[in-house]
Formats: structure tokens, C-alpha cells, sequence
């Protein structure tokens, strides 16, 4: 089986990861309808709601147009250009890439309070994530390729990809001075797919390649997949103006009823018949993802994955995350609050910490806004969010983009490396206080 197929099944589920991330810049906003969704102790202050469609998308990478474009005349090459040399291309790049995808599309929810103490939600969704690890030799292998004589190490490369239906059941009950929650996630595996590289060197010369190594790949597509997972958290009002949280989320796992699972068996052997990676640069940065992606599918499909056994059900943990956070309301006037937030988010490839301050405003009835900043293990942290109350319609936007360093494409300013970006968007319908 070559990896060519199991790629193709992990490409997909990355490509069309649309994001489950935390909004954390919402996380103390009282008319942010999906609070509970990062503490399950948080409620919205409506009394009722129906949510509409929305969509939660992100992407977080280590690498991004800086390191892939250059300047050339009144366009851009690429560093794959035969003009951009090794260094100044591999210079860019660091010692290896990272990019993380995940998110959430919000199909409908539902949401009410019964009684004084007790507010209850449920909410159907698609969750997304995905994430690849790409060593510092793999670019250098799709620049230099087989020009010459030369030795790679590709360990520790690995693409991941999930998507998982959810039905969501959240439960809040408020005591003296104590909130506590619970959301019970029922969940079927839509798709699922891996790929890692536990050993892996690559000899080349312009005919043959020699390959030493050891790796897995698994990937599940069909079946039912049933999966179960739990939410927990609380809040405790210190005193009428300061508020502490701490919440624990996807206690929990799928499993997956019809895994395929394929090995790279350990060894040496060798792939002769080379033809040069072919790497087309018109000048253009229209076909950057292109390129790459070729480039990197050209490499992959060299290597031989053999079927490991019959498929099989396994059960896989879902990634867990946990949060803490502070709120302080001024007395003199509760429209403005202050707070930090601390976040560990895991995932199947690599894990995040995140630490931030947190402003909320809400100077009428109909509009509040929330804006962070902060540092994370991959970087710099921060975003936006505003929500609208028109009646009963209400509607919330938000965004992230954050890079550490910033270019114009067609008159608009975006994050160039190490890019962190986020949306937030959905619409409610609201009853009641």
C-alpha cells in the first residue's frame, strides 16, 4: 500500500479541518452563547435560545508566506525557485514545521433556563482537528531532491486528521456562591487518519534512493464509530466582584469500529527509477500550496506502507484540554471587568499552553465586546470579540491573527510567519432575561 493512499485520507481530513478551537477571548463574555463550550460551568444571560448555523474556523502554523515566498520583480517565486538559494530558504524554515488546524461547524442548538438554580443546553456540531509535523530535512529533501549525493533524516514526521459528529447535553446548577457544570458529549467518528515516522533516513543519489526505517499509518472511514466524552467545570464568586474558574474538557474517546492499520517495516531497502522532483515556478504566488503539496506527496509516494493485519476496532482518547481563569468587575461600575485566562490544550501531535489577560466591556444593553492578549508555547496570543443584541436576534463575531510578522496581499494586512488565525461566527435567537 503505498503512502500515497494513506496521505490522500490524511490530506483530506486536514484540508477540510474547519476548526474547533476555544475562543478564548470570549471566555468571560456573558452574551457569548458558546461560553460553555470552554467551561461548562458558564452560562449565556438569556433566559432562551435557539442557535443557528455558525462556524468556528483556525489555523495555527510555525511557517507561513515569509518562509515560502520571496520577492521577485513585480511578483513572487517561491523558495522551491532555482534563484532562491538552500540557505536562504532552509534559514527560514527553523528546525522543523508545526501546523495545527481545529474547529467546530454549529449545525443547531438549544438552550433554556428551567429554574433559578439551573440552566440547561444542547447542541449539535462537527468537530474538526488536524495537524502535521514536518522535520527541517523534509524541505531540504523537496528543495535539493536528488541532485546529488546526499543523506536526509525524516524522523518524527507525522500528519494527524479527525472529524467527529457531536450531540453536546450541557447541564449548569447554580448553589449560594458555587457554579458548577457538566457537558456529556455523544459522538460518532466520521473519519479518521495518521500517519508517523518513528525512524526514517533517506541516502539519495540521481539513481536510486535507499531508504532505513520504521513507521505506522491507520486510517478509518466507514462504520459506526461511537464515542463518548465529558466536560467539567466551575465557578466561584470570591467576592460580589471577583470570580475564579477552573474547567476540564473531553473526558473521553472514540472508538473507531473498522481501522485500517498499515507498518513501514524496519530495514533498508531501496527505490531506483528516480526521476527528479519537477517543481514548476511561473512567478506566481497563486500556486505556493501547490508546489508544496506536490512536492511533499512526490516524497511521500516513494515509500512503501504495508497492510499490518485485518481491520480492527480501537478505541482512541480525545485530546484533553483544561482552563483556569479570574475575573475582577469594577464595583464602581459592573460594564467593565478584567481577567486572565490559562489554557492547556492537547492534541495528537503536540500540546499548547496558553496564558492571557482579558478585557470585557459592555457599555449597553445591546453590545459587548472582549479583547485578549497574551504568549502561548507557539507563540504570541490574542484576539477579538464582539457580540450584537438586536431584539431577539442576536448575533457574535469574532476573529485571531497573529503572526510575528506581517506582509499586504491585495491592500489587506495579513500575519506572514508563525501565523495564528481565527473566526467566530454565529447567529441566536434570544427570549427573556
Amino acid at each position: 500500500m503505498k503512502a500515497r493512499i494513506i496521505t490522500t485520507t490524511v490530506v483530506a481530513l486536514l484540508t477540510g479541518t474547519v476548526a474547533n478551537a476555544q475562543n478564548l477571548s470570549a471566555y468571560f463574555n456573558n452574551n457569548y452563547i458558546y461560553a460553555n463550550e470552554a467551561n461548562p460551568a458558564l452560562s449565556p444571560d438569556c433566559k432562551t435560545y435557539v442557535s443557528l448555523p455558525g462556524i468556528q474556523q483556525g489555523l495555527e502554523s510555525t511557517i507561513g508566506a515569509y518562509s515560502l515566498l520571496y520577492p521577485s520583480g513585480n511578483g513572487f517565486v517561491t523558495g522551491l525557485h532555482q534563484s532562491i538559494s538552500s540557505e536562504e530558504f532552509l534559514g527560514r524554515i527553523g528546525e522543523s514545521a508545526k501546523i495545527n488546524t481545529n474547529g467546530a461547524i454549529r449545525i443547531l442548538g438549544l438552550g433554556g433556563r428551567f429554574n433559578e438554580n439551573n440552566y440547561f443546553s444542547a447542541n449539535i456540531r462537527i468537530r474538526e482537528t488536524g495537524g502535521a509535523i514536518l522535520p527541517f530535512d523534509a524541505f531540504r529533501f523537496i528543495k535539493e531532491g536528488s541532485a546529488s549525493s546526499d543523506s536526509f533524516d525524516m524522523s518524527e514526521m507525522a500528519l494527524y486528521g479527525d472529524m467527529i459528529g457531536e450531540i453536546a447535553l450541557n447541564l449548569v446548577h447554580s448553589f449560594e456562591n458555587i457554579t458548577v457544570g457538566a457537558t456529556a458529549k455523544v459522538m460518532n467518528g466520521l473519519a479518521h487518519g495518521s500517519m508517523g515516522m518513528d525512524r526514517l533516513s533517506i541516502v539519495t543519489s540521481p539513481d536510486k534512493w535507499t531508504f532505513e526505517g520504521e513507521g505506522n499509518a491507520s486510517a478509518a472511514i466507514v462504520n459506526f464509530n461511537p464515542g463518548l466524552a465529558i466536560d467539567l467545570g466551575v465557578s466561584a464568586h470570591i467576592t460580589d466582584n471577583l470570580m475564579v474558574t477552573a474547567a476540564i474538557l473531553d473526558l473521553g474517546g472514540i472508538s473507531w469500529a473498522a481501522t485500517s492499520n498499515y507498518r513501514l517495516p524496519g530495514g533498508k531497502w531501496e527505490y531506483s527509477g528516480i526521476d527528479n522532483l519537477s517543481i514548476s515556478d511561473e512567478g506566481s504566488s497563486s500556486n505556493i500550496g501547490d508546489e508544496v503539496g506536490n512536492a511533499i506527496g512526490d516524497f511521500l509516494s516513494k515509500i512503501e506502507f504495508e497492510k499490518d493485519g485485518p481491520e480492527s476496532r480501537t478505541f482512541n482518547t480525545l485530546p484533553i484540554s483544561a482552563n483556569a481563569g479570574i475575573k475582577y468587575t469594577l464595583p464602581s461600575w459592573d460594564k467593565l471587568s478584567f481577567g486572565a485566562v490559562a489554557a492547556y490544550k492537547g492534541g495528537a501531535l503536540f500540546n499548547t499552553v496558553d496564558a492571557r489577560a482579558i478585557i470585557d466591556i459592555a457599555p449597553v444593553k445591546w453590545f459587548e465586546m472582549s479583547a485578549s492578549a497574551g504568549v502561548s508555547t507557539e507563540g504570541t496570543r490574542g484576539g477579538i470579540l464582539a457580540v450584537l443584541n438586536l431584539g431577539p436576534v442576536r448575533a457574535h463575531m469574532g476573529a485571531e491573527m497573529l503572526g510575528s510578522q506581517y506582509g499586504k496581499f491585495s491592500g489587506i494586512t495579513i500575519p506572514i510567519d508563525k501565523v495564528r488565525m481565527m473566526a467566530d461566527f454565529g447567529l441566536q435567537l434570544t427570549f427573556g432575561r
